[in-house]
């Protein structure tokens, strides 16, 4: 489903990456090449914002050796407060006392082909990276689609200029009365409007 939006940041919409969802990407890279070059993330962004990184759950110090693969967890975060914080740091001075959850895998990089990857962000990445991947497109449940539409109907109505499904389009009212339930996972895709007076 795809959406044309009229504004920026739309907290309702951001519920989606909130939650875990998946992504269409290249795999078997590491973690800097997926997020740089496949995923259009700054390289300088990635090395000053992004402190915190879980691949399927234990932190990643080494953003140049982690590889990601076919179906596996990402989670990226901004710095996290306190003594916890400073320990999950990916490269902090504390990494050493956490080497039971560290990434330590020695997967080797293969040939690069194209799969779908799990992503989950949190504090100030949600919000400077949830529009990112909005714009890109993301795999989300057919019930959760279906409960959020649900939930924010009114909200939708009033920020959508549109929506495309299966090639057609159609008016936003039209989409809230759908029933989502029965699809295993929708594509979802939300354009902006540059400015809307």
């Amino acid at each position: 489903m795809f959406l044309r939006w009229k504004r920026l940041q739309s907290p309702p919409l951001l519920y989606f990456v909130q939650r875990e969802f998946g992504v269409d990407t290249v795999v078997n890279c590491t973690v800097k090449r997926l997020l740089c070059d496949h995923l259009d993330i700054e390289p300088d962004y990635l090395s000053t914002r992004i402190q915190t990184i879980f691949l399927n759950g234990k932190t990643v110090d080494d953003v140049n050796e982690a590889v990601v693969g076919e179906g596996d967890r990402l989670t990226l975060s901004a710095a996290m407060p306190g003594v916890l914080g400073a320990m999950l740091r990916k490269g902090g001075h504390y990494a050493a006392m956490r080497s039971g959850i560290s990434y330590m895998e020695s997967r080797a990089v293969g040939a690069s082909t194209k799969g779908r990857i799990h992503l989950k962000l949190f504090n100030l990445i949600l919000g400077e990276l949830g529009p990112h991947f909005l714009d890109r497109g993301i795999w989300v449940k057919g019930k959760d689609l279906n409960a959020f539409l649900e939930r924010n109907g009114g909200g939708i109505a009033k920020g959508c200029r549109g929506v495309f499904a299966d090639g057609k389009e159609y008016e936003c009212r039209q989409v809230l009365q759908w029933d989502w339930n029965e699809a295993d996972e929708v594509l979802l895709q939300v354009k902006v409007y540059e400015k809307v007076k």
